[in-house]
C-alpha cells in the first residue's frame, strides 16, 4: 500500500554507529549516516543510506519524522517497524509500506524537497489527502499501514506456527481484515457525535480524503496521518479511529 502524487499513501537488518556528539533528535542529524544511527539506536529502524543516496536529505528527515511521530504514539507496535529506504517507485506513488515493516519512499520524488512539498501540497489542496497534512505526513500514513500489521500480530496466530502462522497473517493483511473492523467500529462511533450525526459510512470516509475511499486499509492510514497532523481538529472518523488504535495498543 502506498502514497501517491495524485494523492495516495499506502502499504506498501539493522546496524549501528556512534559519533562524538550524538544528535538528540531527528532534526539535529546532519547526514544519512547520522540519521541511520539515531533511528536505529532509538527505534531499531535501519535507514538504508545506499538506496537513499542522491535524495534531498531534508526530505528524508521529514520521512523519518513522519514514521517516528507514529511510533512515539504507539511504542507497543515499534517491533513492527524495521526500515526506511528509497526506490524508483511508480511516478504516481510517493511512498509505500510493506507487511515486513519497510517504508519505501520514491527516490525520484525525494530528490527535491521543494518539489515534494509542492506535489503533496497540491494533493491536500484538492482534497486527495487530508487537509492540514504536509509532506512529512506521507510516511505517517505509511506508518498507519504498519499499525495494521501490529493489529494482525496481536490477534492472528496459527497453533501450527511457522509458515502456517505467517500465511494466516499475510492473508489477513491482504484482505485488510482488521482495518475493516476498525473502520466499521469507528464509523458507528462517529455517527454518535454531533459532527457525524446523520452521515453514512461513505460520507465519513470521504470527509477524511478522497484517497481514503480507495479501500479500508487506505482509510485507516489516511485517518492516522490526519490525526497526527490535525489532532482534535481532524475529521470525526479520524478521531474515532485514533481512539480505537489507542485502546488496542494502550
Amino acid at each position: 500500500m502506498g502514497c501517491s502524487s495524485s494523492g495516495g499513501a499506502g502499504k506498501g537488518a539493522k546496524g549501528g554507529g556512534s559519533a562524538t556528539n550524538k544528535p538528540q533528535s531527528i532534526s539535529e542529524t546532519k547526514d544519512l549516516q547520522q540519521l541511520h544511527d539515531f533511528m536505529y539506536n532509538k527505534y531499531g529502524i535501519r535507514v538504508d543510506t545506499q538506496s537513499l543516496a542522491g535524495t534531498d536529505f531534508e526530505a528524508v528527515k521529514q520521512a523519518a519524522q513522519g514514521m517516528a511521530s507514529v511510533i512515539d504514539e504507539f511504542p507497543q507496535a515499534a517491533d513492527c517497524f524495521h526500515e526506511l529506504k528509497g526506490d524508483a517507485l511508480n511516478p504516481n506513488v510517493l511512498a509505500n509500506a510493506s507487511y515486513h515493516g519497510v517504508v519505501t519512499v520514491n527516490s525520484g520524488e525525494y530528490r527535491s524537497n521543494a518539489r515534494l512539498k509542492k506535489t503533496y501540497g497540491a494533493s491536500t489542496d484538492s482534497g486527495f489527502h487530508p487537509k492540514g497534512t504536509k509532506a512529512e505526513h506521507i510516511t505517517s500514513h505509511e506508518a498507519g499501514h504498519i499499525l495494521e500489521k501490529a493489529l494482525i500480530d496481536k490477534y492472528v496466530s496459527d497453533p501450527r506456527g511457522g509458515i502456517y502462522d505467517r500465511a494466516k497473517k499475510v492473508d489477513a493483511w491482504n484482505k485488510s481484515t482488521y482495518t475493516k473492523k476498525v473502520i466499521s467500529e469507528a464509523c458507528k462511533a462517529a455517527k454518535k457525535t454531533p459532527e457525524g450525526k446523520g452521515k453514512k459510512n461513505i460520507d465519513l470516509i470521504a470527509g477524511v480524503s478522497r484517497y481514503a475511499k480507495v479501500n479500508r486499509s487506505e482509510t485507516l492510514a489516511e485517518c492516522v496521518a490526519d490525526y497526527i497532523a490535525n489532532r482534535e481538529k481532524a475529521s470525526p472518523l479520524s478521531i474515532q479511529v485514533w481512539k480505537i488504535l489507542k485502546r488496542e495498543f494502550g
